[in-house]
């Protein structure tokens, strides 16, 4: 499997449990200290996919590709929440 690809999949198994799991890390003030409730659903989440990569193709990919492909889902989320400008008029 590419990177692009191995990438890609960890990046949209990601979307599809922080969906699942409605996490948001606009709900909770963020900490400093990496204590919110935030920080933790994303401990766990990543726990999850290093389970589930291992169980599907043997092998673990690396922490930061499992952080770049968890921020890079949550980000995706987020521009997905942003409404254009001009709705805000009309609501």
């Amino acid at each position: 499997m590419s990177r692009g690809l191995e990438f890609a999949e960890l990046q949209s198994w990601f979307a599809k449990q922080i969906k699942a799991q409605n996490i948001d890390w606009q709900s909770h003030p963020l900490q400093m200290d990496g204590q919110s409730p935030f920080d933790y659903q994303c401990q766990q989440l990543l726990l999850q996919a290093e389970r589930h990569w291992r169980l599907k193709y043997g092998f673990a990919p690396s922490h930061g590709s499992l952080m770049k492909a968890l921020f890079a889902a949550i980000s995706d989320q987020d521009q997905q929440k942003k409404r254009p400008w001009w709705q805000a008029w009309f609501n």
